[in-house]
Formats: structure tokens, C-alpha cells, sequence
């Protein structure tokens, strides 16, 4: 008793010094220059300029998942908004969460966190359950229900009665046993400003129809259905700058193949080294993959040759790849010029090799069902000037991603993801932001 006694003192003492230490840095909290509510009415989805109200985790039982829950909970301690936490626990889950995380935070003194019973087994995706947005001038909270009707099909409405959330149903179409597939879920919507929210090719066009009516900004397709599981926060995100103290503005992180030939060029993978975990999806070969990594050394990056027929297969699909971002890329930007309020300052591009399932004649099809090959870091968590991303184990990636993310005035966070990519996904999955407005 004695022992425990003592270890909990030492924890309140080193959360207390933890916190202390971050208070120092408060001002590193602060939000945008200018980020006010859009000065139209109707309701928006909040981009991630926005401060987070509420930060909604799911659970998967793992010691790395474990890890990010506990830095997000400390996190959200010393965020300018003083967000709630909102974890949902699954029914065999329930005396794990109370001694792995609510212990935690009692004995490091967090507030502001509750943790709520789900009906689901499976609450690990939390991004693809629901979507948040904000009806204006009245400032009320709206929760979009998602048609994922595999797991996980209560969060919505539980999180919508938690909030005091106007509840949006989803379509009467998915009411009617129908189910919604992957390009129907929450990571396939993304708002980059509040005049734009992209949406992928692969959504179905009566839910899509619904988000249209329902939102006062302009939706935007992009080109996701040459991915798995094929959501835009795999491809765009946009995140708050920081390099202004008077102007709001933001930048736009997007997946590059390119980038990566580029750092490959001058830093050549060595025979056996990864660059990401991919071993579980090649071991359980569930999707009868083409294992690519070999390629990594035998191609020649400069000049983008090899003497290997697989693995000019794996360049010229990273280049169609490319192409198709460049394209969509270009597109968002010209919506993104009327953006009100925050200005598009920058556009940054994150290196990612993608490797399609088999190979092919043509690429860029649904067929595809590419992955990325490294942990995909334009599928962060930006939370005011933090943003949570994935390690890379390829050092000149980490380097290259660390230093995009520290010019734009923001401090990165990297995580071991190794459990998340291994199942197609990645820390903004795992994670449902509601935001609002000043």
C-alpha cells in the first residue's frame, strides 16, 4: 500500500511539473491572428483553424494507442479553448479504461474528462462514425450521422446527447438496409476552409446530396477511389499558421509521391530498411498484395529507373498517383482563393510512397486500392499550434515532415502509428474533433 502511495505521489508530482512546464509555453496556445465565425448563416463544418470544443477519442486495446490517448489528454489541459474530452469504452473494455486512463487522470490532476459507455465493441475509428458541424447565428452545435453501420453505429447520436447537439440522421436511403461503404465514412469529408469541404469521388451521390443541402459551403470531389480505404484526409488537410500576428491564415499539407522520389534521390533506402509497417497486411496477405518494398533499394531514385519490371511498375504508378493530387490540388486551390476569412498562404507537400495492389496496366483506378507505404502524416490531429503526427521510420521523411511543420509556426508531435497502419489507418481516423468559434 505504502508502494502505491508513493507511486502516486511521485505522478502527481511530475504532472504537476509536467503542467507547470507547459504553462510556461501557453502563449504557444494562443489561436490564429483573426479566426472568427463565417459571416454567413446556415451550418459549417469547421476546418482545423478552428480551437476544438470537444475532443471525441475512441479506443483500440494497444499500449502506442494507449500512449497518444494519454499526450492528447495532457494536451488538451493547456489548449486556449479548454476543451472537453470525450472517450467512448466499449463494453469489455470498461475495467481497462478505468485503471489505464481514468486512474491516470486523476492522478494528474487532468480536468474536463469524461469517459462514456459505447454500445459497439469496436470504437476505434471515432472519424468515420460522425461529422460535426456549427449552425449559424445561433451558434448551435449540429452532429451529422454517418451510414456506418458496421460498428460503432450509436457514438452519433450518444455524442449528440452528450453535446445538447441538434441531431442530423443520416439519408433515409442507408434507413432502408442499405450500407454505407468506405467512401461514405467521416474521413471522406474534410473541410479546408468555410467555403470549402472536400468529399471523395467514392461517396455515395444521395449522401453527398445530403451534405450539399445541409451546409452553407461549396463541396468540392476530389479523386479518392484509388484508395484504401479511399478518404480525402488521406490526400488534404489544411492546418492554422502561426507566422503571422496579425493576419489569419493557413496552408494546405497534401500527399506527394514526388517529394519522396526526390528525398529517395538523395538518400537511397538500404537493402532490408523500412520505411513504414507494413509486414501484418503482407503476412495476413487478406488482399492477395504485391509486396513492393524490395524496390526501395533496387531503384535507381534519380533518374527513376530499374532494371526490375515490379518495381517500374511501382514508379509509374506513384507518378499517375501525382498526377491525379496535382490535379485535384490545383482545383482546391481555386476554390480556396475565395476563402473568407483566413487567407491560404502556403502549400506544402508530404513525402508518401503509395503501393497499389497489384500491378496493373493502367493506374489510378478503383482497382487500385492503393496504401501508403510510409504512415500517412497529412493524417494528423491539428489542435491550435500542435499537430499530432505519425513517426516515420525513414529518417529522411521524419526530417523533411519536421521541418515543414516547424516553418508554418506550428510544434509537431510524432507518434508511433505502427498499429494504426498497419490496419489502413492513421492518427486523424482515430479521432473525431468537434471545433467552434470565438
Amino acid at each position: 500500500m505504502g508502494l502505491v502511495v508513493r507511486w502516486f505521489s511521485w505522478l502527481g508530482l511530475w504532472a504537476g511539473s509536467l503542467l507547470a512546464a507547459c504553462a510556461t509555453r501557453i502563449h504557444q496556445t494562443s489561436l490564429p491572428a483573426q479566426v472568427e465565425c463565417p459571416s454567413g448563416r446556415g451550418t459549417y463544418v469547421l476546418p482545423s483553424i478552428y480551437p476544438p470544443q470537444y475532443l471525441v477519442l475512441g479506443s483500440f486495446d494497444h499500449p502506442l494507442q494507449s500512449k497518444i490517448i494519454k499526450e492528447i489528454l495532457l494536451t488538451s489541459q493547456i489548449l486556449s479553448s479548454k476543451p472537453e474530452v470525450v472517450m467512448f469504452v466499449s463494453p469489455s473494455s470498461l475495467d481497462l479504461a478505468y485503471t489505464r486512463f481514468q486512474q491516470f487522470a486523476r492522478g494528474m490532476g487532468l480536468k474536463k474528462i469524461k469517459f462514456l459507455p459505447a454500445a459497439s465493441e469496436d470504437v476505434g475509428w471515432m472519424q468515420d462514425y460522425f461529422e460535426s458541424g456549427i449552425k449559424l447565428p445561433e451558434r448551435q452545435l449540429q452532429i451529422f450521422e454517418i451510414p456506418y453501420d458496421r460498428h460503432g453505429n450509436q457514438v452519433a447520436l450518444s455524442t449528440a446527447l452528450y453535446t445538447f447537439a441538434d441531431f442530423i440522421s443520416k439519408p433515409h436511403y442507408f434507413k432502408m438496409g442499405r450500407l454505407g461503404d468506405n467512401g461514405d465514412f467521416g474521413g471522406n469529408i474534410e473541410a479546408l476552409s468555410t467555403t470549402v469541404v472536400a468529399v471523395g469521388d467514392n461517396m455515395n451521390p444521395v449522401f453527398r446530396e445530403q451534405l450539399s443541402k445541409r451546409l452553407n459551403q461549396k463541396i468540392v470531389t476530389v479523386n479518392t477511389s484509388w484508395l484504401d480505404p479511399g478518404h480525402v484526409d488521406e490526400l488534404f488537410t489544411t492546418v492554422p499558421t502561426y507566422l503571422s500576428s496579425s493576419k489569419c491564415e493557413m496552408a494546405m499539407l497534401y500527399a506527394s509521391p514526388q517529394r519522396a522520389f526526390e528525398l529517395f534521390a538523395k538518400t537511397t533506402p538500404r537493402k532490408g530498411e523500412a520505411i513504414g509497417v507494413l509486414q501484418m497486411i503482407y503476412e495476413q496477405n487478406e488482399d492477395d498484395r504485391e509486396d513492393f518494398r524490395e524496390c526501395l533499394h533496387q531503384i535507381d531514385w534519380t533518374h527513376l529507373k530499374s532494371g526490375s519490371p515490379k518495381c517500374r511498375a511501382l514508379i509509374e504508378a506513384n507518378m499517375v498517383y501525382q498526377n491525379l493530387i496535382d490535379h485535384d490540388l490545383k482545383r482546391l486551390e481555386r476554390e480556396l482563393t475565395t476563402n473568407q476569412g483566413c487567407t491560404l498562404v502556403q502549400k506544402k507537400p508530404i513525402p508518401l510512397l503509395f503501393s497499389p495492389r497489384k500491378i496493373s496496366q493502367t493506374y489510378g483506378t478503383p482497382e487500385d486500392r492503393t496504401i501508403p507505404m510510409n504512415p500517412n502524416a497529412v493524417n494528423g490531429i491539428s489542435l491550435e499550434r500542435f499537430f499530432f503526427l505519425p513517426d516515420q521510420p525513414f529518417e529522411p521523411f521524419r526530417h523533411e515532415i519536421e521541418t515543414v511543420i516547424s516553418d508554418l509556426g506550428l510544434e509537431p508531435k510524432f507518434f508511433d502509428i505502427s498499429h494504426l497502419h498497419a490496419l489502413k489507418g492513421g492518427l486523424h481516423c482515430s479521432t473525431n474533433i468537434i471545433r467552434s468559434c470565438p
